[in-house]
C-alpha cells in the first residue's frame, strides 16, 4: 500500500488549495491551508529553538481550540511525537504519566498552573512561539512515532499505547477510501483529544482538501450545543459514541439539524440496536456506520453499514483493508466463537516502557502480530458479532475502563483484605472485607486524587465474605442479589413529589385517555368507568409511563386497579429498585417432566362428576375437523410483593370460577363439551421454573395440547421465576380463549388474588351456545338481502407473493376517533387500495368482532371463543358514507346474534347443498380477511412481528384464495401487514 506521512498530505493540499479553508474556530476565526502551513511552520521553529527534535515524545496538556492541532502538525514536521493530557486530569495521573518523560518540555495552549509543582519539566504556551519565524530541520518519516495515547490499566497504572506514522497513514487512507471527503466537506472535532476516535476527526479532512471545525468549548458545553453546531457549521462527517448520539438524537429538530451530515460514525460503546434503527429512520440522507477497534490496533478495525433496519446486534461488520482478524477459542484454536484478536496494518508496536505486557498482550501467529482485544465475539453471515469483554474492562460513557485499575487504588489506601468492583445498572458498586466499616465518602475524596469522576465507585457495601460459586469463583450474581437488598432497605430515595400531586396527574390522565368529564372516585376501579377496556387500559398504561416516565407492565391495572392503588405503587416506584426474594423450591424443565404434569392435573379437575354436557359451538367443530391448531398465550406479571402460596391458590380459584377451565371435548355423534364440578385444589402441584427459557417450554405444551385435543384440558399454565417478577404463564387452544377473553381472565385473576372478587355471573358459554343456534339454526338464508348481495359477486383468485418479507403499509389515523368509526375507516383505507391495485370493482371480505350481549345474557365476564367473523361485500362505486351506512347496518344483526356460519357449519363436516352454497359466499368466496388487533404498545411490537413472521411462513406457500391481513394501531398510526397478497399488490406498493 502507498502510505504518505500525514505531512505530505497537507502539502500536497497546501500547493493545489493554498486559499481554501482548512480549519474552522466556533470562536469565528478561520484558517486557510496556506496560513495553517505558515502558523505550523513557525511554531516547529520554536519548538526546534527550544531543544525540541526528531525521535521526542512530548506531552501536551491543552484546551479544544485551533492552536491544539497547530502543536501537533508542527511536532509532526519536526518528527516529534505529541503525548495528549487533559487537563482534567487527576492530579496523580497527570503526574505519573509526565514522569515518563521527566526531560523533555510540556506544551500547553493556556494559562496552565493547575498542577505545575507536581512536575519538574519547562512548560511553553504555544502561543508564545507565533511571533517569529525560526529555522528547523524538517524530519518526515513514515516509521516515525506519531502518538502515544495513555489508556486505563489493570495494575492501576495507565498504560501508554505508542503508534508510529505507518499506523496512522494508514487509517487516514482507510477513512478516505470509506467515507471520501471532497473540497466542500466538513469534519467536526468533537471527540476529547485523549482518545483515539480524535484522530479521525484531526486529520480525516487532509487528504480530500476538506475542512475540520473546531468547537472551542468544555467538553459539557460542547455536547448542550452539538446539534446547533452540526446545522451551523454544516458538518458532513462526524464521530460519535452511541450515548452522544442518542442524546442529540432526542432533539425534535434532529434531522433537519443534520441534513448535510453525508457520514456518521459511531464508535466506543454497543450501538443498541433501538437507536441505530430511530437514527437510520431519521437520517434518509446519511450512511451510518458502527465501527470497532482498541487504541493498540489505531483508532478502527471493522466496520458495519446500517442500510436497513437491525433486528437483534448491530454487526461490528467486516474488517477494514489491511486489517486481519482471528476469533480464538480459550486454547488458542481458531473457532466460530471467542476472543477478537486484530493484526494488519493498524497494530501499533505496543505499550511505552512496557515489554512485558507488550508480549503479553500482542503476539505472533504464523510471522504476523496480532492484538489480543480480550473482547469475545463470532461471526454470523460474514460479519463479525460483538458479544462483550473477556475481563473486566468496561465501557462507561464510551471510555474503556479497567475495574483492576479502581480496586487496586481502593487496595493501596486502605486496609482492605479482599473487595471486588462490580458495573451493574450503570453503577459502580465496590464490595468488600475489612476489619471496620470505612465511610463511602472517605474512599472517594481519596480516589479523586487519582481517577477521573466516572470510575469512581457510587456505593461501598462491607461484607463478612465473598460469595462463591460452583467453581469456587466470586458468585456476580449473589453479589448483585446483596446490592438489591441493600439498595432497598438502606437506600430508598424518599420521592418529593407529593400523593395529591401524584393521584391527581393519575385523575387527569384517566380522565384524557376515556374522555370522562366527571370526578373520578378514589377507590373505584378503571374497569367500572364507562368506556374502559382492554384497548383504553392499553393507551392508559402508555400515558402514564409517559408522564412520570417508569415503566409499567401489561397487567399493571389488574393489580392496582383504583386511584389509591395506583398512586401507592408510582409514589414508591418511581427511585426505586425492587429486591427479588429467593424461590427454594424449583422444577428443570423437560418434555417428560411437564407431560406427567398434565396428566397429574388432568385427573384432579377432570376426576369428578360431569356437571353439564352439551353441543359445542360450531367453532370448535371446525377448529377440530380441519386440524386448526391455534393456542393463545397468556402473560401475566405479578410482583414480587405476593408470596408464591397466595398466587398458586388464586389459580386454584380462577380455574373453578370459569367453567371451560374445568371442561373438555368429546367426540360422540358430534362434538360435545363435558363440564366438571368445581371444589378441586391444584393449587400444590403447579410447574415451578425459574429463568427458564419459555420459547422452549411453550413449544413442548404446544405440542402435548395438539397431541390430546379430545378428553383433555384444553390448556397448560405454569409459573416461571424471573429476575424481574413472578411469570403466570397460561396457553390455551383457540377452543376455550379469544383475545377478548385474556382481558377477563386477568381482570378475574388479579380480583381473585386481591381478595376483591364477585361472582355474579349468571351466564355460561353454554347459555350463548344455545342462544346463537336459536337465531340461526333454522333461519332462511338463502331469500336474506344480506346473503343475495354476497351472491352476486364473481369467483376470485390471484397468484401470491412468495418472498419472506411481509408486505407492510402504514397510515395516520385521527388519535379520537371511536372504536367502530375507527375500524370501517381502516378497512375502507385497506379495501379501497386493495381493489384499485388489483382492477376489481366488487369483493367479499371479513373481519372479527367480539359480540357479548345477547337479549338478557350478559357474557362480558366470561372466558371463551365469542368471536364473530362478520362477512360483508364492498364496492369502490360505493361513496365512503354509502358503505359506512351498509356496514353499520350489517353490525348491529350481528350484534343481536346474526351468524351465518352457524347455519353453514352447525353440523360439520357434513353439510348439505344449501350449506355449500353458503360457505362459498361466506367463506371460500372472500377475498380479503382482515383482523383488526386494536391498539398495541410499542414494547409489544416487537413480539407481535415475530408472531406473525412466523404466520407468514406458514401461509405463503397457499394457494391465492384469501388476503390475510393483521392491523394494529399505535397511538396515531396504522399498521398493516399482508401476510398474504397478490404479487402485484406487492410491486405496486
Amino acid at each position: 500500500m502507498n502510505q504518505k506521512h500525514i505531512i505530505k498530505e497537507f502539502k500536497e493540499q497546501v500547493s493545489k488549495n493554498r486559499k481554501k479553508t482548512a480549519l474552522i474556530t466556533t470562536e469565528g476565526v478561520q484558517y486557510s491551508y496556506g496560513e495553517t502551513d505558515l502558523i505550523t511552520d513557525n511554531l516547529a521553529g520554536y519548538f526546534y529553538s527550544v531543544g525540541i527534535k526528531k525521535g521526542d515524545i512530548i506531552p501536551i496538556i491543552m484546551k479544544k481550540d485551533e492552536f491544539l492541532l497547530f502543536t501537533i502538525l508542527a511536532l509532526f514536521k519536526i518528527g516529534a511525537a505529541y503525548v495528549p493530557i487533559s487537563d482534567n486530569y487527576p492530579e496523580n495521573k497527570i503526574k505519573e504519566i509526565i514522569t515518563q518523560f521527566s526531560e523533555k518540555p510540556v506544551l500547553i495552549n493556556f494559562e496552565y498552573k493547575k498542577y505545575t509543582s507536581l512536575f519538574n519539566n519547562k512548560i511553553f504556551n504555544v502561543k508564545n512561539g507565533m511571533i517569529k519565524k525560526s529555522h528547523f530541520d524538517e524530519n518526515i518519516d513514515i516509521e516515525n512515532y506519531a502518538y502515544i495515547l495513555f489508556t486505563s490499566g489493570s495494575t492501576g497504572k495507565p498504560k501508554g499505547v505508542i503508534a508510529r506514522h505507518k499506523n496512522l497513514s494508514w487509517i487516514i487512507n482507510e477513512l478516505q477510501l470509506k467515507f471520501p471527503v471532497n473540497i466542500e466537506d466538513r469534519y467536526l472535532f468533537s471527540t476529547p483529544f485523549t482518545f483515539d476516535v480524535s484522530l479521525s476527526e484531526l486529520f480525516g479532512w487532509v487528504s480530500g482538501g476538506g475542512s475540520i471545525v473546531i468547537p472551542c468549548k468544555r467538553d459539557q458545553e460542547l455536547f448542550k450545543e452539538l446539534i446547533d453546531i452540526i446545522y451551523e457549521y454544516k458538518i458532513t462527517h462526524l464521530a460519535l459514541s452511541p450515548s452522544i448520539l442518542s442524546m442529540i438524537s432526542e432533539n425534535e429538530k434532529f434531522s433537519e439539524k443534520c441534513k448535510d451530515l453525508k457520514y456518521l460514525m459511531v464508535a466506543g460503546e454497543v450501538f443498541p440496536v433501538s437507536l441505530a434503527n430511530k437514527v437510520r429512520n431519521i437520517l434518509d440522507n446519511t450512511q451510518i456506520f458502527n465501527l470497532y477497534g482498541p487504541t493498540e490496533t489505531t483508532v478502527y478495525a471493522t466496520m458495519y453499514e446500517i442500510k436497513n433496519n437491525i433486528k437483534k446486534t448491530v454487526p461490528i461488520g467486516k474488517a477494514l483493508n489491511g486489517v486481519k482478524i482471528k476469533i480464538k477459542k480459550e486454547k488458542g484454536t481458531e473457532g466460530k466463537e471467542g476472543e477478537i484478536l486484530v493484526g494488519g496494518n493498524g497494530v501499533t508496536d505496543g505499550y511505552y516502557n512496557n515489554k512485558k505486557l507488550t508480549e503479553e498482550m500482542f503476539v505472533l501467529i504464523n510471522g504476523e502480530k496480532y492484538y489480543k482485544t480480550g473482547d469475545y465475539g463470532y461471526i454470523k453471515d460474514n460479519n463479525i458479532i460483538f458479544l462483550g469483554r473477556k475481563d473486566s474492562q468496561i465501557q462507561i460513557n464510551g471510555i474503556r475502563v479497567e475495574l483492576e485499575e479502581i480496586e487496586n487504588r481502593i487496595y493501596n489506601n486502605f486496609p482492605i483484605k479482599q473487595l471486588k468492583i462490580i458495573y451493574y445498572k450503570k453503577k459502580l458498586i465496590c464490595f468488600y472485607i475489612s476489619n471496620k466499616e470505612i465511610e463511602g465518602n472517605k474512599i472517594k475524596n481519596v480516589l479523586r486524587k487519582f481517577l477521573n469522576k466516572y470510575m469512581i465507585p457510587e456505593f461501598y457495601i462491607r461484607i463478612d465474605k465473598m460469595p462463591l460459586n460452583i467453581n469456587k469463583k466470586i458468585d456476580m450474581k449473589s453479589l448483585i442479589k446483596m446490592f438489591e437488598e441493600y439498595y432497598t432497605q438502606t437506600l430508598r430515595v424518599k420521592n418529593n413529589i407529593s400523593d395529591d400531586y401524584i393521584k391527581q396527574k393519575i385523575k387527569n390522565i384517566i380522565k384524557t385517555t376515556l374522555s370522562y368529564e366527571d370526578n373520578v372516585s378514589d377507590n373505584i376501579s378503571f374497569f367500572m368507568l364507562p368506556g374502559s377496556d382492554s384497548l383504553s387500559s392499553l393507551k392508559l398504561i402508555n400515558n402514564l409511563e409517559k408522564v412520570f416516565d417508569i415503566n409499567l407492565s401489561d397487567d399493571f391495572l389488574y393489580i392496582y386497579p383504583d386511584i389509591n392503588s395506583m398512586t401507592e405503587y408510582i409514589e414508591k416506584n418511581l427511585n426505586q429498585i425492587h429486591y427479588k426474594p429467593i424461590l427454594k423450591k424449583l422444577i428443570i424443565s423437560s418434555e417428560k417432566t411437564i407431560e406427567e404434569w398434565y396428566k397429574k392435573i388432568n385427573k384432579k379437575i377432570l376426576s369428578d362428576k360431569i356437571f353439564k354436557k352439551y353441543e359445542t359451538h360450531y367453532l370448535q367443530k371446525v377448529y377440530y375437523y380441519d386440524n386448526f391448531n391455534s393456542y393463545i398465550h397468556v402473560n401475566i406479571n405479578i410482583p414480587f410483593i405476593y408470596e408464591l402460596n397466595k398466587i398458586t391458590k388464586a389459580l386454584n380459584e380462577l380455574i373453578n370460577t370459569h367453567e371451560l377451565l374445568r371442561s373438555k371435548i368429546v367426540e360422540e355423534d358430534t362434538l360435545y363439551f363435558v363440564e366438571y364440578n368445581k371444589g378441586f385444589d391444584i393449587s400444590e402441584d403447579v410447574l415451578i421454573f425459574e429463568n427458564e427459557p419459555e420459547e422452549r417450554i411453550n413449544e413442548i405444551i404446544e405440542k402435548i395440547l395438539i397431541k390430546n385435543r379430545l378428553n383433555h384440558l384444553l390448556y397448560m399454565f405454569y409459573i416461571n421465576y424471573t429476575e424481574n417478577c413472578i411469570k403466570l404463564n397460561m396457553i390455551f387452544s383457540h377452543n376455550i380463549m379469544d383475545q377478548k377473553s385474556v382481558h377477563v381472565l386477568k381482570q378475574s385473576f388479579f380480583d381473585i388474588l386481591n381478595d376483591k372478587y364477585e361472582n355474579k355471573n349468571k351466564s355460561y358459554f353454554s347459555d350463548f351456545v344455545k342462544i346463537i343456534k336459536e337465531k340461526n339454526n333454522n333461519y332462511k338464508f338463502l331469500s336474506d338481502e344480506h346473503t343475495k348481495e354476497l351472491f352476486e359477486v364473481e369467483k376470485h383468485g390471484f397468484v401470491p407473493y412468495t418472498d419472506n418479507d411481509i408486505l407492510i403499509d402504514t397510515f395516520k389515523i385521527k388519535n379520537k376517533i371511536e372504536n367502530d368509526e375507527k375500524i370501517i375507516f381502516i378497512i375502507k383505507r385497506i379495501l379501497s387500495k386493495i381493489s384499485k391495485i388489483m382492477n376489481i370493482e366488487s369483493l367479499i371480505a371479513s373481519t372479527i368482532m367480539n359480540y357479548r350481549i345477547f337479549n338478557d345474557k350478559d357474557f362480558s365476564k366470561n372466558i371463551g371463543d365469542y368471536h364473530t367473523s362478520i362477512v360483508f361485500r364492498y364496492s369502490n362505486n360505493w361513496t365512503e358514507n354509502v358503505f359506512e351506512q351498509k356496514f353499520l347496518k350489517l353490525l348491529k344483526r350481528y350484534e343481536n346474534g346474526y351468524q351465518p356460519q352457524q347455519f353453514i357449519f352447525k353440523n360439520y363436516p357434513i353439510m348439505n347443498e344449501i350449506q355449500k352454497k353458503m360457505e362459498f359466499a361466506y367463506d371460500l368466496n372472500v377475498l380479503v380477511s382482515i383482523n383488526y388487533l386494536g391498539e398495541i404498545r410499542q414494547i409489544e411490537k416487537e413480539d407481535l412481528i415475530n408472531k406473525l413472521k412466523k404466520t407468514r411462513n406458514t401461509l405463503k406457500s397457499f394457494p391465492g384464495k384469501k388476503i390475510y391481513i393483521t392491523s394494529f394501531t399505535e397511538e396515531d398510526k396504522c399498521y398493516v401487514y399482508y401476510l398474504t397478497a397478490p404479487e402485484r399488490l406487492k410491486e405496486m406498493s
